[in-house]
């Protein structure tokens, strides 16, 4: 009988262990499960962090690309917006200049055409002077005939003094272009102009017609 129990209890202490070990099997499984699935959690969040960060530098770095090909695109506009009116103020300037020089030629030609005129009437103030003079002088010899006509050529220095006369074209009465040449002989001094240039151009050497017109 005792040995009954004894076989009993034993069997039960054997069954009792088997439990605890199977329990503690049991649990250990559950806590490896429970680890493995952390894990995976944990690599699943790891994984997500990982896609989010790379989706958001993916995006950072699209949107700096984009904010750089914008300022390049802007520098660029930019620089055109310069060269053409670089361009625009250049051809202004240009055109300023191209004004300025014909403004300036015109001038420039209006002052010669000016100063032509003043010295051409400068020129036949003083021929008309000097004509007059040597008229004055001339004492035709008589039997002139009307429209008979010398050409004297002149030398004069600057002091208005006469530094030769002679007879370059003749009327073809020798008596009619000695009475011419004794005139323009005759005056002590005549008229010239101040100005140096227009003396030397036109008066240091010149030549005028004379003719007989009947009163």
């Amino acid at each position: 009988m005792d040995h009954v129990k004894h076989q009993r209890k034993k069997i039960s202490e054997v069954v009792f262990v088997a439990r605890l070990k199977a329990d503690v099997q049991k649990k250990a499984l559950i806590k490896k499960k429970k680890d493995e699935q952390k894990k995976r959690d944990e690599k699943k969040r790891i994984d997500e962090k990982k896609r989010l960060d790379e989706k958001k530098k993916t995006a950072e770095k699209k949107r700096l690309d984009e904010l750089k090909r914008k300022k390049q695109e802007q520098q660029l506009q930019e620089m055109m917006l310069k060269a053409e009116n670089d361009e625009r103020l250049e051809l202004e300037a240009e055109r300023l200049r191209e004004q300025s020089r014909i403004e300036q030629e015109n001038l420039r030609q209006s002052q010669i055409k000016a100063d032509r005129v003043a010295e051409m009437n400068e020129v036949d103030r003083f021929i008309a002077l000097i004509r007059a003079k040597i008229t004055r002088s001339w004492h035709k010899p008589q039997g002139a005939k009307n429209g008979q006509t010398v050409v004297l050529r002149l030398n004069l220095f600057p002091t208005g003094e006469l530094s030769n006369a002679l007879v370059i074209k003749g009327s073809g009465d020798p008596v009619f272009d000695r009475s011419a040449l004794s005139a323009a002989k005759s005056v002590s001094r005549y008229p010239v102009p101040s100005d140096n240039r227009i003396f030397e151009k036109h008066f240091r050497q010149f030549s005028m017609s004379f003719s007989h017109q009947e009163d």
